[in-house]
């Protein structure tokens, strides 16, 4: 344990270590009795997870009081925000999430990314609450503060990020924990049914196919204007390109879209971070 000032208390993890993603039941029960020992001395334990929805990801997650997804502008952030939160509602029963998004180039540019998640989310899960509590701005101060390994508000309290930091603080001061919850008692109840609901992993409704399909990025089907099949492999990244889709009501449809990344993950062979879509 590292103590930062006299009110702060960092429990640091490690990078690398793979064995550290992978831990099994006992493992998680020495780890939840632990944190459970220690909510008597903290207002608040902040737990940072990985990415991705992997078993580790999901349930330190759902035996927290308050989950916070955090997101930036970037559809690929988007789509894997949703798959979480999507994972969380269909096998976990979690259906309030609080949205931070990270990286925004302004109010305006956190704000359209929010209610683009928001939108979707209303449309394909109904019945989950998402609650916005803020923004934090792209401040390049923060590469600064990284490099003199000092903490931001330290060394730029002024700065566009710490500001946005100070307001996030707040805004988590003002949470009230429900009572009588305690950390193990969640995550106890989480692990006993670990096989049963983490078998659902496999269900369509997480490929990658279902899950750009329902965020609006699934160009899978698209052809060049001489008629080919759209190959992402032969377009420079990132790059503009134009491509086509039919549609019986519309006919054809021109995407302007600017590819950044290429993935091949099943059928979802790229990500664009904008499109245009526009009639023939």
């Amino acid at each position: 344990m590292i103590k930062y000032g006299y009110k702060i208390h960092i429990l640091p993890s490690a990078s690398g270590i793979q064995e550290l993603t992978e831990l099994d039941d006992e493992q998680h029960h020495i780890i939840s009795a632990e944190l459970d020992s220690l909510m008597g001395e903290y207002d608040f334990i902040l737990m940072d997870t990985g990415t991705g929805i992997s078993f580790d990801v999901t349930h330190f997650c759902t035996s927290a009081h308050d989950i916070l997804v955090v997101i930036s502008p970037d559809p690929t952030f988007l789509t894997d925000a949703y798959a979480l939160i999507k994972l969380l509602s269909l096998n976990y029963n979690q259906n309030q999430f609080k949205l931070l998004v990270n990286l925004a180039k302004s109010d305006t540019d956190a704000t359209e990314a929010y209610i683009q998640l928001k939108t979707v989310i209303h449309k394909f899960l109904p019945l989950i609450s998402v609650d916005y509590v803020g923004y934090v701005l792209f401040d390049e101060n923060m590469a600064n503060s990284a490099q003199m390994q000092q903490p931001l508000a330290e060394c730029y309290p002024d700065s566009k990020a710490s500001k946005c930091f100070t307001h996030l603080a707040n805004t988590i001061k003002s949470w009230k924990p429900p009572e009588g919850s305690s950390f193990n008692l969640l995550m106890h109840d989480l692990l006993d049914e670990q096989n049963s609901e983490y078998e659902d992993l496999e269900s369509d409704d997480y490929s990658d196919d279902t899950l750009a399909e329902e965020m609006g990025f699934n160009f899978n089907s698209y052809y060049n204007d001489d008629g080919t099949k759209f190959d992402p492999d032969l377009i420079p990244t990132p790059n503009l390109c134009v491509v086509c889709k039919h549609d019986d009501d519309e006919g054809f449809q021109g995407i302007i879209c600017r590819i950044t990344r290429v993935d091949h993950r099943g059928d979802s062979t790229f990500r664009c971070d904008d499109y245009e879509k526009r009639a023939n």
